[in-house]
C-alpha cells in the first residue's frame, strides 16, 4: 500500500510513513519530513525543545510506576530478604519460583506487572514474590537460584571454570613449557 506525503510530495510504501497513535494510524508526511520539521523544532529554540522533551519524558507514566512500586514495597518490606540491604534504590521484586521472564512475557513489563503483582499481594497470594537487593538477586540468577549470602563462597563456581570447562591461560613467564 502506497500513500503521497503532504510536505514532499513524493509516493512512498506506507512503511514509510510514522506510526501516530496506539491504533496504527499513520501521520500523512513521511519519516524525512517528519524529521525535518523536528530538527527545525530544535534549532529554532534547543533549551526551549530539551526543556519541552524533559518534561515529556518525566510525566510519560504519571507517576504510577512509581507509586506502585511503593505500595509492593510496603506490603513485601523495604528490606533485602537475604542481606538486609533497606537503601531503596537497590531493591527489587523478586519471584521465588524463578518464573519472572515467563511472567513478564505473558503479563508485560512496567506498571502493569506491578499491578498484577499487587493485587496478588493483597489477594494473599504474595508468597510468590520477595524483596531482593539487585546484587542478591543477580546472585540467584547466576548461582542456579540460590543467593551466595544463605550458602557462603562454596556455591560460587571456581574462577575460570564456566559452562563451557575450565578457562585456558596462557603460560605465566618462566613456566617450562614441555
Amino acid at each position: 500500500m502506497q500513500r503521497k506525503c503532504k510536505k514532499c510530495g513524493y509516493v512512498k510504501m506506507l512503511v514509510a510513513f510514522p506510526v501516530a497513535d496506539k491504533n496504527g494510524n499513520r501521520r500523512h508526511e513521511c519519516h524525512e519530513c517528519y524529521k525535518k520539521r523536528h530538527r527545525g523544532y530544535y534549532a529554532k529554540s534547543p533549551d526551549a525543545y530539551k526543556k519541552r522533551a524533559a518534561k515529556n519524558y518525566r510525566s510519560y507514566d504519571g507517576g504510577r510506576y512509581r507509586h506502585l512500586r511503593q505500595q509492593v514495597l510496603d506490603l513485601l518490606g523495604r528490606e533485602c530478604e537475604c542481606c538486609g540491604e533497606t537503601e531503596e534504590r537497590f531493591l527489587n521484586v523478586d519471584h521465588v519460583n524463578n518464573d519472572g521472564a515467563d511472567e513478564r512475557r505473558k503479563y508485560g513489563y512496567g506498571a502493569s506487572s506491578l499491578r498484577r503483582i499487587l493485587s496478588e499481594i493483597e489477594t494473599g497470594n504474595g508468597d510468590r514474590y520477595q524483596v531482593l537487593c539487585f546484587n542478591c538477586n543477580m546472585g540467584r540468577q547466576v548461582n542456579g537460584g540460590v543467593c551466595p549470602h544463605k550458602e557462603g563462597p562454596t556455591t560460587i563456581p571456581d574462577a575460570g571454570v564456566g559452562p563451557s570447562g575450565p578457562k585456558r591461560t596462557a603460560p605465566l613467564a618462566g613456566d617450562d613449557i614441555v
